[in-house]
């Protein structure tokens, strides 16, 4: 997997995303190929039995959620050493899986999805956190390519008026006139946009479906302050193991703060995460250090 530069690095934070084109090796872009290939052969589940956000749309648009813990080469990759190695400058250095999905449009009818922040799905305010959108086929103008709206995210990482649109399933966060800028890109290219960077995706008109995988990482667990909660996954990425993951149970309850603060304890306990810097009381405390110094 390839690693940012301090361009890349600059750029995400000044303009809100950044591309690592072909950043995957053949090995990893045939792993992410290989497992939604597998998933696909399921019949569509648009909100898991009532457990997630009910945006997909059968066929034409597919959110493939939350399979790493089955699929053990897929958890190699979005907990391994290569992933926390390219997304550290951009998050910190304890990044935690927040999500994680296949995300595939069909042929000819595959759904746009409207402009929005991941931010403005979460319902609470929130440390931003990071998306990594992986494109496992060529990207073209035609397959339904992302979408981003530039922002300088150490000047403004406020969260948008969201409105929940039934037709088309899905926040819709600006309606403006602004085309954004379209990534398009060869498979196994890289592109990184915070949670509060508004971006959409254009429909597939063409004869193929357009493959994508959607990783999110947060600096520490994202808790819901009415409830001192951990919201969607917790598992924790490492140097020394590669990856760190809580029971299937704990993900599938929640971890309480109490609970959370002990569970990181372990974890420094045992050398699987390293010591937390104290972090300053300014409004830019989120950036990593690499994004400060410049």
């Amino acid at each position: 997997m390839l690693n940012p530069t301090q361009q890349d690095v600059d750029h995400y934070f000044e303009h809100g995303y950044a591309i690592l084109p072909e950043a995957l090796n053949g090995d990893e872009l045939a792993v992410l190929s290989s497992v939604c290939d597998e998933l696909l052969q399921e019949p569509p589940d648009d909100d898991q039995g009532g457990k997630a956000h009910d945006i997909g749309k059968g066929q034409d648009r597919r959110f493939l959620r939350h399979r790493h813990q089955d699929k053990a080469a897929l958890s190699g990759f979005v907990l391994g050493q290569g992933m926390r190695t390219m997304i550290s400058p951009f998050i910190g250095a304890t990044p935690h899986l927040f999500n994680e999905q296949f995300v595939v449009k069909g042929p000819k009818t595959g759904a746009a999805f409207a402009w929005h922040q991941d931010s403005g799905y979460v319902g609470f305010d929130h440390t931003p956190y990071l998306s990594v959108w992986i494109a496992i086929d060529d990207t073209t103008a035609d397959n339904g390519p992302v979408f981003v709206l530039p922002r300088n995210l150490r000047e403004d990482t406020s969260i948008e008026d969201h409105q929940w649109d039934a037709e088309g399933k899905e926040m819709v966060g600006y309606r403006g006139s602004d085309p954004g800028i379209a990534a398009i890109v060869p498979a196994g290219s890289v592109v990184l946009f915070s949670s509060v960077t508004l971006h959409r995706s254009s429909p597939n008109t063409t004869d193929h479906p357009r493959r994508a995988y959607l990783a999110q990482f947060s600096g520490a667990p994202v808790l819901d302050p009415a409830t001192a909660t951990c919201v969607a996954l917790l598992v924790a990425c490492n140097a020394r193991l590669g990856r760190f993951s809580l029971s299937d149970e704990l993900l599938a309850e929640g971890l309480a703060l109490d609970a959370a603060a002990l569970w990181r304890h372990h974890l420094l306990q045992l050398d699987l995460l390293p010591s937390p810097s104290a972090r300053p009381a300014t409004p830019t405390s989120w950036l990593p250090a690499t994004a400060k110094a410049r």
